[in-house]
């Protein structure tokens, strides 16, 4: 990977275990640049992936790949994260600010939980994007166990014949209202055909044995 990880101070964070300082001036134009980078890889894979199909023979070594790339992106946005905290819209742009909400949000439950409070900050100062925030809550309630808010995430393991389905949803008779109030441009129904997953609004948690970790 050709990342610079901001220069020698990530550089330095990457290979000790000490707890770095934030630093008070960052290179946003490189930052950009690798974000750029990263969107570009991130988006790649999984359109290829989708290209031969999830459930494909075809997909099972792209799968593997897109957990290297992952990992590699999340191992560079958690530093920049760790040094700078999460940047404002405004200092690195929307296509660099979708990036760092992708790669957070392609990671794990200890991840998300540890960084939405900090993206929802953001939304608060206008520097975020309010749906970013709700697909990011979403994917934490569904990774613990919990009904979503938003009707925004999708799973195979609801159902014992992995059908892919709308998780369940906390208040579906406003579901709608919610998201729109937010911003999203389509309704819960209209999201799920457009992800090819059966919507029912009286769907129920899976057993807590198969929720993701």
């Amino acid at each position: 990977m050709r990342y610079s990880f901001l220069g020698g101070t990530l550089a330095w964070l990457l290979t000790s275990c000490q707890v770095a300082q934030p630093v008070t001036s960052v290179d946003y134009s490189r930052v950009k640049q690798e974000l750029q980078h990263i969107y570009e890889q991130d988006q790649q894979i999984r359109e290829s992936i989708m290209a031969v199909g999830m459930d494909s023979k075809e997909a099972v070594p792209l799968f593997k790949q897109m957990r290297g790339l992952d990992s590699v992106n999340q191992v560079y946005v958690r530093t920049l994260l760790t040094t700078s905290g999460w940047p404002a819209r405004s200092q690195v742009g929307e296509q660099a600010a979708t990036t760092i909400f992708l790669v957070v949000q392609h990671s794990n439950r200890a991840l998300i939980r540890q960084y939405l409070p900090a993206l929802r900050k953001r939304v608060r100062q206008g520097e975020a994007s309010q749906t970013d925030a709700a697909l990011m809550e979403d994917r934490l309630r569904m990774f613990s166990g919990k009904k979503q808010r938003f009707g925004t995430q999708t799973a195979n393991w609801v159902r014992q014949d992995g059908t892919l389905v709308i998780w369940p949803i906390q208040q579906p008779a406003r579901v709608n209202r919610y998201r729109q109030a937010l911003g999203f441009p389509t309704t819960v129904e209209q999201n799920a055909a457009k992800l090819g997953a059966v919507y029912n609004p009286k769907e129920r948690l899976p057993s807590p044995k198969v929720v993701m970790p």
